[in-house]
């Protein structure tokens, strides 16, 4: 079994069966498929702001109140679904063992409105799902065994 890699709040993009995008942010403890981990090798803040300079084209939808909500909403005026490991700000009793829908744009883009180089990023992870639908996604029930790192809590 691979090692958990971050104790850090780490974003990997997803593609999802209609084509749409979106940011999964791990809170340092989310599971992460291995197919996103080819992106460890840009540190995640340079994978932020690669999607951040992407042009601001949505309103947002914020659906959990958070303190700072930044970087989702950044995310979803972008285009993407933002996603949370939201497990790290509970008790364990109460995890879902899911990501959690943070934030949706109000008109997503799709995987061909990327630069080729976020493409590659985004369809290394694809999701059999529809973002617009999921409001929580388990790695598990997505991926085999053996397609991706469980959870560090």
């Amino acid at each position: 079994m691979t090692e958990y890699p971050f104790d850090i709040d780490y974003p990997w993009v997803a593609t999802d069966k209609d084509g749409f995008l979106a940011t999964f942010f791990t809170g340092g403890a989310g599971a992460i498929p291995l197919a996103a981990l080819p992106n460890m090798h840009a540190a995640s803040s340079d994978l932020e702001a690669a999607f951040l300079q992407l042009p601001v084209v949505s309103e947002v939808n914020l659906l959990v109140s958070y303190p700072r909500p930044d970087d989702f909403v950044a995310t979803a005026e972008r285009g993407l679904f933002a996603y949370d490991w939201a497990d790290v700000h509970r008790i364990k009793r109460d995890y879902s063992g899911k990501y959690e829908k943070v934030a949706a744009p109000q008109k997503p883009i799709r995987i061909g409105d990327l630069q080729p180089f976020l493409q590659v990023l985004a369809r290394r992870a694809m999701i059999n799902l529809s973002f617009l639908s999921a409001d929580a996604i388990s790695i598990e029930d997505n991926f085999k065994p053996d397609e991706f790192i469980a959870t560090n809590s």
